[in-house]
């Protein structure tokens, strides 16, 4: 657990995220094969240090992706990887050219074990080795570079161990959305919040608030402030001399008029009461107000703004004062202490004294507001003239005799009531124990009847602190505002654009554009984008889990899914000309204001662009749920036992609907439930819904997304288990799976041999070729896939002849699979890997890959009246006419006859398969069977339109089954009784 507390002074002001560990976070430093200094200049780093390197790219690469970069690496591995990040076709190119590439850093060329060194910060040179040449220097292929640039830093290439082997043995967390949004307010107040909302209390955390927001903030000091006849305190803040306290001149109420007509006179005492709040809206800093040019249309009281269009004012008399939460920022001249109040709201009697206790350390005054209902007397002569009350506060240290601090005598006339404020100074404790009890007592008498009023009570009190305090680090807004223009303290909501991040320096944040090759150093900007979020959480020392993870996150990775993000996508709307208006496809507004396992926070944050994280080589990476190519192949010779477990979603548990939370900034951010369907699937399989948060969503059409998403996630899976040929494989990328036993023949196996040209390949079995085009797929050194047209006329062939030359000599044994155009290997895409105790092995999981989804997601027209659903009160019957059935034999067992207690007379020898028709919003079905005109059997349950019953050998009987439909909203159909079918 690692606290980041804010400013000193102030015990609300901390914030802190509990981090539980997912593996051990490793130095950013070579694998076991680092050598030492060879006396170069060059390496003179030390590991955390960071600089720009220069690389250049020669030959066709140079052409292609720019001869001459700067980037800030700390390794040859990271500058391919990053040169990837920045460069869509440079992995492709590096993997098509089949003779390699020399790798040099300043005038020495590097081995493949050498690609991981870190601390150089020697020139970095890519050369394409000569075609078909011989060549002295040291060659790389190019698969091996790919292979390294996904490795940095540190981890040792290829190795299963460093490639698999986690702390926990758990390799990935796909980052799904929080499932729910009816569970704990702790869920609710970090990701699912519902509108702006005040947090009021000593040790709360200072929020962090990413995008644009509704927010209202932590109270850190409040008070009202109380004028009675201009003058803000009457109180005595000195002991009482011996003797007592002098005698007070009396305030004195006017007097009657005439002696025959009852007269009032007027009030000639009234109070003005204020409410002053210094609020920490986010952890600093921040962009700053919605409309900075007009302040207060940036400021609502019980959701109406201060300012409103023009020069208007909801509000009077409401005045500002902010801090963006800079670190040097001043502070605010208006506050000059800090201020806690609490209500206290008690009745004051001459017998009953009201008591508080103030358990808090290092207060220095306490400001007592007493509340007087009414100060007036009625004559014989029944005028209505002004009255008198003393009252006083009394303090008690550390259990100690009480102390009258504060007398004071009132005379005057009110008929509407007033307020006064004491303030008391308070002595510091001398023996370390800190309990202050405060007590306002009545000295004058009660009233004696009716014709008597000087009731008061004890409303409230003040803990002061003499401190005027800048809050370093944090935002503030200070508001004042006048009490008498509510009935109660208002909902005070501030509309901001939050935190600025670090963002690439090639990011244009307001208009989402990046500007040439991103050199790997960052800027301080506003963005919405959620990537650039997770890696501010990630790596913020302050507030987020940079103690832990500084110096480890994958930036380059993150850069390729920041670039995803921010593509314009179909929002769902067209505009009033018919044209679609198009958003960014993830952006992300979340206020977190509750601690929380860093864990769980940056899961939660991924999610928003349907993210994976993972753990590897050292550092931990951020996969993303997005369009892409397969990278690896798997068949029964490349997987444990050649054994691959496959499952489906079962009927109950398949989603149909889903009921996303996201937040309106229409309505100030208040939640609302965006519900998502599949037609198709609910007439299929009923209405069966699922509730998520969609983390961070302030866009209808995004949270539409979502709910799609999760719609099409609802499909297969796979599981197998790797050995060290699976090492290269990671969660989030693609494979292919050619599995004879579910596509009903062989498509894959091994290489046996590649002839020199690397166009011709002999299989480890023949294969059959057909009319139409055929592929073969090759898994290539150190990963990546190889595919490539067969030129072979149909027939049956063991040594194929291809289109082009592999990129690369194949390893020995390589891994093949045929693809055509009617059967491929299914694509699937790697959830976790679970390495077994041993260490030689993973378990390695899967999900059905469908690169078409895509398309469906994001192409969708948003229409209210799409979801103005109404739940049918009656379900249609089965129709009769779609009954069928079949025979199935089956192993002779002796059974019961429907409705006996004993064994029938027949012997079962085989069954019969009877279905119908499945009906719209059927949820299940209710179904009996019998035999000729024998008893029905018990009531049965089917999640589908088919069922199964035992025949008997008896020739001439008939079966008959009854069905009845039960509706997903309760109704049930009349049963209907199917055709007699003979065994």
């Amino acid at each position: 657990m690692y606290p980041i507390t804010a400013p000193s002074g102030s015990a609300m002001a901390v914030f802190c995220i509990r981090w539980k560990t997912v593996c051990p976070v490793m130095p950013c430093s070579a694998g076991p094969w680092k050598r030492p200094p060879r006396g170069s200049a060059g390496i003179n780093r030390s590991l955390g240090e960071r600089m720009l390197i220069e690389v250049h790219l020669h030959g066709f690469l140079g052409r292609t992706f720019g001869a001459r970069h700067r980037l800030d690496v700390r390794s040859t591995a990271e500058a391919i990887g990053a040169l990837d990040a920045n460069f869509p076709g440079f992995r492709p190119a590096l993997v098509a050219y089949r003779w390699g590439f020399h790798v040099l850093r300043g005038e020495e060329c590097l081995d493949a074990q050498e690609l991981c060194l870190v601390g150089d910060d020697r020139p970095l040179h890519l050369i394409p080795a000569l075609q078909g040449g011989q060549d002295a220097l040291q060659m790389i292929m190019g698969a091996v570079l790919i292979v390294a640039g996904a490795m940095i830093p540190g981890a040792q290439m290829l190795m299963f161990t460093g490639a698999l082997m986690l702390a926990g043995g758990i390799y990935s967390l796909v980052s799904g959305p929080p499932q729910g949004y009816d569970g704990e307010s702790k869920s609710r107040d970090s990701y699912g919040f519902d509108g702006p909302l005040q947090t009021v209390g000593a040790g709360n955390p200072v929020p962090v608030g990413y995008g644009e927001l509704f927010v209202g903030g932590v109270v850190i000091s409040a008070g009202i402030f109380v004028q009675t006849d201009g003058i803000e305190t009457v109180a005595s803040n000195t002991l009482p001399p011996v003797g007592g306290w002098p005698a007070r001149t009396a305030i004195a109420g006017a007097t009657t008029g005439g002696d025959h007509v009852p007269v009032e006179i007027a009030d000639n005492i009234s109070s003005t009461a204020s409410i002053s709040a210094l609020i920490a809206l986010s952890e600093g800093a921040i962009e700053g107000l919605a409309t900075p040019d007009f302040p207060l249309r940036s400021v609502y009281l019980n959701g109406v703004p201060v300012r409103g269009p023009g020069d208007s004012y909801n509000f009077p008399r409401v005045r500002l004062w902010h801090r963006l939460g800079y670190p040097d920022q001043s502070p605010i001249e208006e506050m000059p202490d800090v201020r806690s109040e609490m209500d206290v709201g008690v009745t004051v009697t001459h017998a009953a004294p009201v008591p508080v206790t103030i358990f808090e350390a290092g207060i220095d005054k306490v400001q007592v507001t007493v509340n007087c209902t009414g100060l007036w007397r009625m004559t014989g002569k029944g005028d209505i003239v002004g009255h008198s009350v003393t009252w006083a506060v009394e303090v008690a240290l550390n259990g100690g005799p009480s102390v009258e601090k504060v007398r004071e005598t009132v005379s005057r006339k009110s008929s509407r009531g007033f307020m006064r404020a004491l303030t008391v100074t308070l002595d510091a404790p001398t023996d370390g124990v800190h309990e202050t009890r405060v007590k306002l007592v009545r000295i004058s008498n009660d009233d004696a009847d009716s014709k008597h009023r000087s009731e008061f009570a004890f409303y409230s009190y003040t803990r002061i602190i003499n401190a005027k305090l800048n809050y370093p680090n944090t935002a503030l807004a200070l508001i004042k505002f006048d009490a008498k223009s509510f009935s109660r303290i208002p909902t005070i909501a501030f509309h901001l654009k939050m935190l600025r991040v670090r963002v690439p320096s090639n990011y244009d944040a307001a208009t989402r554009h990046y500007d040439g090759v991103w050199d790997g150093t960052f800027k301080m900007a506003y963005t919405r984008n959620p990537a650039w979020i997770f890696y501010d959480m990630a790596t913020d020392t302050r507030y987020g889990a940079g103690r832990h993870l500084a110096g480890v996150v994958n930036k380059w990775l993150l850069y390729q899914v920041a670039r995803y993000c921010d593509e314009m996508v179909d929002s769902g709307f067209t505009n009033d000309a018919g044209q679609v208006v198009l958003e960014p496809r993830f952006r992300c507004d979340v206020y977190l204001q509750t601690r929380d396992e860093a864990y769980t926070v940056l899961n939660n944050l991924a999610s928003v662009f349907r993210g994976i994280l993972y753990w590897a080589g050292g550092e931990l990476r951020c996969g993303q749920d997005r369009p892409g190519d397969a990278e690896w192949l798997f068949t029964p010779g490349n997987v444990v036992d050649g054994r691959f477990v496959y499952a489906g979603p079962a009927r109950r548990s398949r989603i149909t609907v889903a009921l996303v939370a996201w937040n309106d900034p229409n309505d100030m951010g208040r939640r609302k439930i965006e519900p998502v369907s599949d037609p198709d699937a609910v007439k299929k399989y009923g209405w069966r819904e699922s509730q998520v948060v969609a983390v961070g969503c302030t866009s209808l059409g995004q949270a539409h997304r979502v709910g799609r998403w999760m719609l099409s996630a609802e499909g297969d899976t796979v599981a197998f288990q790797v050995g060290l040929e699976g090492a290269a494989i990671y969660p989030g990328c693609i494979v292919r799976i050619a599995d004879p036993k579910r596509d009903g023949r062989r498509t894959g196996g091994r290489i046996a041999s590649v002839s020199e040209d690397l166009r011709q390949v002999m299989l480890d079995a023949d294969v059959r070729l057909v009319s139409g085009a055929y592929r073969l797929a090759v898994i290539l050194p150190g990963g990546g896939l190889a595919m490539i047209e067969i030129t072979d006329p149909p027939g049956t062939y063991r040594m194929l002849t291809l289109s082009a030359p592999l990129p690369t000599q194949p390893v020995e044994w390589a891994v093949w699979s045929l693809i055509d155009g009617d059967l491929r290997p299914s694509l699937w895409r790697i959830m976790s890997i679970t390495p077994s105790k041993a260490g030689h092995t993973a378990d390695v999981k899967a999900v059905a890959y469908n690169p078409d989804k895509y398309d469906r997601i994001e192409t969708f027209t948003v229409d209210p009246s799409d979801y103005s659903f109404r739940i049918p009160q009656t379900i249609d019957a089965v129709d009769s006419a779609t009954f069928g059935s079949r025979v199935n034999a089956v192993t002779q067992a002796v059974v019961f006859a429907a409705g006996a207690k004993t064994a029938g007379t027949g012997q079962q020898s085989r069954t019969l398969t009877i279905w119908w028709a499945e009906v719209p919003f059927a949820a299940y079905y209710e179904w009996r069977w019998r035999r000729d005109e024998g008893k029905w059997s018990a009531m049965q349950i089917s999640d589908d339109g088919e069922v199964e019953i035992p025949v008997f050998t008896e020739a001439d009987s008939l079966y008959y089954v009854s069905v009845v439909a039960v509706s997903v909203f309760g109704p049930k159909s009349p049963a209907v009784e199917s055709p007699g079918v003979s065994g």
